[in-house]
C-alpha cells in the first residue's frame, strides 16, 4: 500500500501514461482526450499538493488583510454597515488567530479564509448597495482592485501548467507569490 500522496499520484500517472491511455481506441478522439485531460490533471495535482498548505495560508493572509483593509477605510461607518463591518472583523479576527497558530489544522485555514470571504462579499455588496454608504465606494473599489491584482497573478501562476496563459513564461514562481509559513 502506497501512503504518501506523492507516490499514489506518480503511480496513477504512469498507469495512465503507460496502461490506459495507449489502450484507449484510436477511433474515439473523445475518450482519447478524456484521457489526456485526466494525465493533465494528476500532474498538476502532483505539481500543487506539495505547495497546498502554503497557499491556503497565502490565501487566508491576503483575506485577512483585505479585511483590515476595508475595516480602516470603514472605521465610521453608517448604520446600515454595521453589521457586516462586526461580521467582517470578526473573521478577520479568527484568521489572524488561526495564522498565528504554528500547527493550524489546513481544513480549518481554508474554512476560515471562506468564512472572511463570504464576510467581505456581502461588506462590499452592502457598500456599494446601500446609499448611506455612498461615500466609501471609491476607497472599496480601490482595495478591492489592489487585491485583486496579487490574487489574479497567484492563481495564474498556480495554474500556469494547464497551459491557458499564453504568457506563462513572462510570470515570476509560485513560491515567489506566496507568504512564507513561520
Amino acid at each position: 500500500m502506497i501512503l504518501r500522496y506523492d507516490l499514489q499520484l506518480q503511480t496513477m500517472i504512469k498507469a495512465m501514461i503507460d496502461s490506459v491511455a495507449p489502450a484507449v481506441d484510436p477511433g474515439n478522439a473523445l475518450a482519447r482526450e478524456q484521457a489526456q485531460l485526466v494525465i493533465g490533471t494528476l500532474t498538476l495535482m502532483a505539481e500543487q499538493l506539495p505547495l497546498q498548505y502554503r497557499f491556503d495560508r497565502d490565501e487566508l493572509t491576503r483575506a485577512v488583510a483585505f479585511a483590515d483593509q476595508l475595516g480602516a477605510v470603514l472605521g465610521d461607518y453608517p448604520e446600515r454597515v454595521a453589521g457586516p463591518v462586526s461580521a467582517l472583523s470578526g473573521s478577520a479576527a479568527s484568521g489572524r488567530a488561526l495564522l498565528s497558530r504554528s500547527a493550524a489544522d489546513p481544513t480549518e485555514i481554508v474554512t476560515t479564509a471562506r468564512a472572511i470571504r463570504t464576510a467581505l462579499d456581502h461588506l462590499v455588496d452592502v457598500v456599494f448597495t446601500d446609499d448611506s454608504a455612498r461615500t466609501y465606494r471609491d476607497d472599496v473599489r480601490r482595495i478591492v482592485l489592489d487585491q485583486s491584482r496579487g490574487e489574479i497573478l497567484r492563481d495564474r501562476v498556480w495554474s500556469r501548467a494547464q497551459g491557458f496563459d499564453a504568457n506563462a513564461y513572462h510570470l515570476p514562481t509560485i513560491e515567489s507569490l506566496l507568504a512564507p509559513t513561520a
